[in-house]
């Protein structure tokens, strides 16, 4: 009898992107081998209940984006010996908890999405007491140091421009795959065509965005504009009380939702998107073939995703989030510029890219089949 093969996917719930990569990927496993044990683990589970990098990394997107910026820009070619001992130390403490639960598991396969878990996981290996290949999956468009270990199997990786960033930090071209960022298969389905009318649909994402800049951002848009609103506030009630009432006060045609189970229909409902540029949302537009504007500063690895939606001609963005109104109304009056934004997107877009991933992951183990990994593309050298 073959043995089902067991895969740990590791997350920090740092954002919701981290999450959801991990997720696809599991589910996708499990698509490919149904007898598989999968665990999508959140890596603060292992972590002191005092340590809450969620609320940490909360903070720094909503108060301390320069500062963020600063610190990305600073630690992309790595830091002082002393300064990266004191962080391994940081995490080995922080995270042994996660290291005796990987030694003993010994699972056929590590999956990261976050580097916190890349980082434990990655030392095990080097240190000889884990055994398992890991894995990272790069959740942005933009490589940074944080993800390089020794000791990772693969890198996989949404661009040929995140793959030789990676291979010019001495990763051998061999462990770098070019698989897209994994997104929910709902998302990946042709997308569907919504033919241009007014009001134009626009779907505003306000998640991991100061609340002053959105609050700037809807007080400054035309009432009179032919633009009608879907505007995700999250789960702050006070915040989305507060951009109701500036909704009735501007009179804006705008319905204003909590958090939504899932973006699928919101994004396939809407003609445009105005959003920041996280790495899963960008993907999920691009792969909806949803145009973008973009009216809002990207920081640290946002700053690589905002690169890429341009370079692709999938989306505006605003030197000023108060012209995201003269930008939504100048779509509305030119629908072939709106119908090309969103095509473009479309052809960015690396579909199958969880399959793909999980397929990989499967390779070699004893029930899997050998056939060709479709559309892995390795970086050259």
């Amino acid at each position: 009898m073959v043995r089902a093969p067991r895969v740990v996917i590791l997350f920090s719930p740092a954002g919701g992107g981290h999450r959801s990569v991990a997720t696809a990927v599991g589910n996708a496993i499990l698509a490919e081998r149904g007898d598989a044990v999968v665990e999508v683990l959140d890596v603060l589970g292992f972590a002191p209940a005092w340590f809450r990098y969620d609320l940490a990394w909360k903070t720094l997107q909503l108060h301390g984006g320069e500062l963020w910026d600063w610190v990305f820009r600073k630690t992309d070619r790595g830091l002082p010996g002393p300064a990266d001992k004191v962080r391994h130390q940081l995490n080995k403490v922080l995270l042994h908890r996660l290291a005796t639960f990987l030694r003993e598991a010994q699972p056929d396969r590590i999956v990261c999405t976050h580097y916190l878990p890349a980082m434990a996981a990655s030392r095990l290996v080097v240190d000889k007491k884990l055994h398992s290949p890991v894995s990272i999956v790069v959740t942005d468009y933009v490589a940074h140091e944080g993800w390089i270990y020794p000791g990772v199997s693969d890198y996989f990786v949404p661009s040929a421009a995140v793959a030789r960033s990676i291979m010019r930090r001495d990763v051998h071209w061999n462990r770098v795959h070019i698989t897209g960022i994994p997104i929910a298969p709902t998302m990946d389905e042709p997308p569907v065509v919504l033919p241009h009318r007014l009001p134009l649909e626009v779907l505003l994402l306000t998640g991991g965005v100061p609340t002053a800049l959105v609050r700037a951002t809807i007080a400054s848009l035309d009432p009179a504009a032919p633009l009608r609103y879907a505007i995700v506030a999250g789960k702050d009630d006070a915040f989305r009380a507060g951009i109701e009432r500036l909704v009735r006060q501007r009179g804006l045609d705008a319905v204003v939702h909590a958090a939504l189970p899932g973006l699928r229909d919101a994004l396939d409902q809407a003609h445009v998107v105005v959003t920041k540029t996280g790495g899963l949302v960008s993907t999920e537009c691009l792969a909806r073939g949803r145009a973008m504007v973009m009216p809002w500063p990207a920081f640290g690895q946002e700053h690589g995703n905002l690169l890429k939606i341009v370079e692709a001609g999938a989306g505006i963005t605003a030197t000023d989030h108060r012209d995201t109104s003269s930008l939504l109304a100048g779509l509305a009056a030119d629908p072939e510029r709106l119908r090309e934004l969103g095509q473009r997107g479309q052809r960015a877009a690396i579909r199958g890219s969880a399959r793909r991933v999980a397929r990989y992951l499967l390779r070699g183990l004893p029930g899997s089949s050998d056939r060709a990994v479709s559309g892995i593309h390795y970086a050259a050298r």
